[in-house]
């Protein structure tokens, strides 16, 4: 049987949780599927956990010494039979429609990359979040300049799209591997994130992230840089990126009256990044809610650039877009 869907999933000592992440994807609605297990020379026993199951859409993978989780996920990339091939980490749970809910989605959309929504568990309590946002195309290309908003373990890919124009992960890299992929792959195709939560995402401080988060800071703010200089076809040195970033971060926590005074430098970079985008991925003006419609006709008189606000306005930025431009100022 050939599958649907493949599922990557690469394994570094995670005894605690896998058997719970592969009975997640053995009680999927989706029945054609392969799940790709990718062991980096684990020490604890996780390949027996995974050789219990018999299930012949089960693989193991073996490396013979231990190569990092980009070199993991480029061997279940390339070992990956399924028109859709979805990321999944050990210690995470697919819920039961997931693979149905985003296969169904990819095939009848010109999609090439699918997050979801997800709840999120930290690892000393029983508490629960919920994630849940509904992300354009658009949307997802303003946050990618600036940081990876996307739940790895809900994306699910188009493998056409991989092997059309050669995309895996990189090799050199220990962290944030997936914001980087995420990014080269949202450079050639159309993208989308439901708001549906799918999987169960596992916080805790043997994880990546936690493990490595100077590094992958550095590397999260390699990644912006790049993405800036691609929009603006021009290269954004860290500087310039981290004096972005940080106004980007302290946006959401301001009212939309108070407003920062920027360098003519930085209003002008910032106008630069929005017609590009603006340019790029156009969507419907019944995307900008009537609530911040005031607040945008109030702005429009006091800044010194009136055509390019009213532009932005015009060309129906997303109500998340409007509100980011809108509080930089």
């Amino acid at each position: 049987m050939t599958p649907i869907v493949s599922i990557v999933m690469p394994v570094l000592n995670g005894v605690a949780f896998i058997d719970k992440a592969i009975r997640s994807i053995t009680t999927q609605t989706l029945k054609e599927w392969e799940l790709v297990v990718v062991d980096d020379g684990s020490s604890d026993g996780s390949q027996d956990v995974v050789r219990r199951w018999v299930d012949e859409r089960i693989h193991l993978l073996q490396n013979e010494r231990n190569r990092g989780a980009s070199y993991c996920m480029n061997r279940g990339l390339d070992n990956a039979r399924g028109k859709y091939v979805g990321r999944m980490d050990c210690d995470d749970i697919s819920l039961p429609g997931r693979l149905a809910v985003q296969a169904d989605y990819l095939e009848r959309h010109s999609v090439g990359l699918l997050g979801t929504g997800f709840y999120q568990i930290e690892e000393e309590s029983d508490v629960v979040s919920l994630h849940q946002s509904s992300l354009t195309d658009a949307e997802l290309h303003w946050r990618f300049l600036f940081q990876n908003p996307v739940c790895s373990s809900s994306v699910m890919l188009k493998k056409e799209v991989l092997d059309k124009y050669g995309l895996r992960h990189d090799e050199t890299l220990r962290s944030s591997l997936d914001f980087d992929f995420w990014t080269r792959v949202a450079n050639v195709c159309e993208t989308r994130v439901l708001s549906d939560p799918l999987v169960v995402y596992r916080r805790h401080a043997s994880g990546i992230s936690g493990q490595l988060r100077g590094d992958q800071k550095k590397n999260a703010e390699m990644i912006s840089c790049r993405q800036l200089s691609l929009f603006l076809k021009t290269p954004c040195s860290f500087e310039v990126q981290e004096r972005l970033r940080e106004r980007l971060e302290r946006l959401f926590l301001r009212t939309c009256g108070v407003l920062d005074r920027m360098a003519m430098k930085d209003y002008a970079l910032l106008f630069e990044v929005a017609r590009t985008l603006i340019k790029k991925h156009p969507v419907g003006a019944d995307c900008v809610r009537k609530e911040r419609a005031a607040d945008i006709r109030y702005l429009i008189p006091i800044m010194p650039k009136k055509k390019e606000w009213r532009t932005i306005v015009q060309c129906g930025l997303s109500h998340d877009i409007v509100r980011s431009l809108m509080r930089w100022y």
